[in-house]
């Protein structure tokens, strides 16, 4: 097999769309080294105080979103990039306006025993 033939592309439309926590909109695509995951927070959405072992990197693609480390809070606009390494606690909350984030997890959620975490 040649390096193009592994190449692989997705639209995020065809992937199934599920609720988390109220009116937080998720769809979730992995490959063998990462989890790639597409928020759609409503205004008022609170994605709840949790953690993982994978690091976590969030960009912020449209909207504002405020992750709460438990010590301090920091918003981030649209274009910003949040680097989360495993095992921070954190809380993801939107106040005003929707928001749309992708979250990239390395190593993929499969591979670490949280698949079926919510987060």
């Amino acid at each position: 097999m040649t390096a193009t033939e592994t190449v692989q592309a997705i639209n995020w439309g065809h992937l199934t769309e599920t609720i988390v926590h109220g009116t937080i909109k998720r769809r979730v695509f992995e490959t063998d080294t990462m989890t790639i995951i597409r928020y759609e927070f409503a205004p008022d959405s609170v994605f709840p105080m949790h953690q993982h072992p994978e690091a976590q990197v969030t960009l912020i693609v449209s909207g504002a979103l405020t992750f709460d480390y438990g010590d301090r809070a920091q918003r981030y606009r649209a274009g910003d990039i949040v680097v989360i390494p495993g095992n921070v606690a954190h809380e993801g909350r939107v106040t005003d306006e929707p928001t749309v984030a992708l979250c990239i997890v390395v190593p993929p959620r499969s591979q670490s025993g949280s698949a079926d975490s919510q987060t």
